[in-house]
């Protein structure tokens, strides 16, 4: 299966709209999962890590606060707001498709994704 930019742009516009009730009725009910996300990916301080699909930033916000040094990339500008408003200043956020990531090879020791996987049907 090709990775189709329509389904980023698709996702975003999705996303843009449902935001705000994303963040209060859904992210919390994800906070366990997320920490479980950041424990298996041994997150301690110094790990340079890209959160895939960051969405309003909860897998992000918890590898921070275990020491790490987090981007987070997402297609949804205004899951990306929500991200940035909620977060510490030293997580960076970025408007950006998983399946384009504009980084180069070894900007990151790890790449998380707490729940966007669903989204990507090019992953394996």
């Amino acid at each position: 299966m090709t990775w189709k930019v329509e389904a980023a742009e698709t996702f975003g516009a999705a996303y843009d709209r449902r935001a705000p009730d994303y963040a209060t009725a859904i992210e919390p009910t994800f906070r366990p999962a997320y920490r479980r996300v950041v424990e298996l990916g041994g997150v301690g301080p110094g790990t340079r890590i890209l959160d895939l699909a960051t969405g309003t930033g909860g897998v992000a916000r918890e590898a921070a606060a275990a020491g790490g040094q987090v981007t987070g990339i997402d297609v949804s500008r205004r899951m990306l707001e929500i991200a940035r408003r909620t977060s510490s200043a030293d997580i960076t956020f970025a408007l950006a498709d998983a399946g384009k990531i504009p980084f180069g090879d070894g900007s990151f020791g790890l790449a998380t994704c707490g729940s966007g996987l669903s989204h990507m049907p090019h992953a394996r």
